[in-house]
């Protein structure tokens, strides 16, 4: 690993005479934080199953959001107008997955402001969701990154003016909010996929914990 062997490995700097000369001083030990990496559980197996066996298909606002990750850092103005999309598809698909006598309506009518829908629809339709209990947590926050969000997309998609908020910050709530999606539609598994922030906002135990290895000691 790249990180360890940059630990392991005593830095040297260039001498006015040309050569490298090894610091005295250097680590005793070091610290390290890592995934655990995938755990196969028999949940996992179920559900794993259940998909295979079903006809779902990943939903388009996650294509579409991983497309407009592998751009953003080149072409940003592009990432952001698809990233809104995979938004306001993903919001669509899943009212149509919640209320099926609603789909058509979802897919055909123009979108209400998406934070309007997200504060004041989702609430209505996962009233008895205890995933959804503390969904007034994030009302804040999305009230703020949301508007933003909106604000940016329509100053770039009418006006073709620069972006002012975070790219970085649109993206990480899209994909927070495409993946709760899941967690209303039955998904558990989708609550591991969000931001600690967002988990912890709602309540949501994580359960892709961090492997720690503290004070590996190093050779003198």
């Amino acid at each position: 690993l790249p990180a360890i062997q940059q630990a392991l490995s005593p830095k040297s700097r260039q001498t006015q005479e040309g050569g490298f000369q090894t610091p005295h001083t250097k680590q005793d030990a070091i610290s390290l934080s890592m995934e655990k990496g995938l755990e196969w559980t028999d949940k996992t197996q179920q559900t794993f199953s259940q998909l295979w066996r079903s006809d779902h298909e990943e939903p388009l606002g996650h294509q579409l959001l991983r497309e407009a990750k592998s751009i953003a850092e080149h072409n940003r103005r592009s990432a952001l107008l698809i990233c809104y999309s995979a938004l306001e598809v993903g919001l669509k698909q899943h009212i149509g997955t919640c209320v099926p006598k609603a789909l058509w309506l979802a897919k055909n009518s123009p979108t209400p402001p998406l934070v309007k829908i997200l504060r004041e629809y989702l609430p209505k339709i996962h009233d008895k969701n205890q995933d959804f209990d503390r969904w007034i947590e994030i009302k804040s926050l999305l009230n703020k990154k949301i508007t933003d969000f909106t604000e940016d997309r329509n100053r770039l998609a009418h006006r073709g003016e620069q972006l002012k908020g975070s790219l970085d910050d649109y993206l990480q709530i899209t994909e927070d909010l495409l993946y709760a999606f899941d967690v209303f539609e039955g998904h558990e598994w989708a609550k591991n996929h969000v931001s600690k922030e967002f988990a912890k906002k709602l309540g949501w135990e994580q359960t892709n914990d961090k492997l720690s290895c503290t004070d590996i000691s190093l050779d003198q």
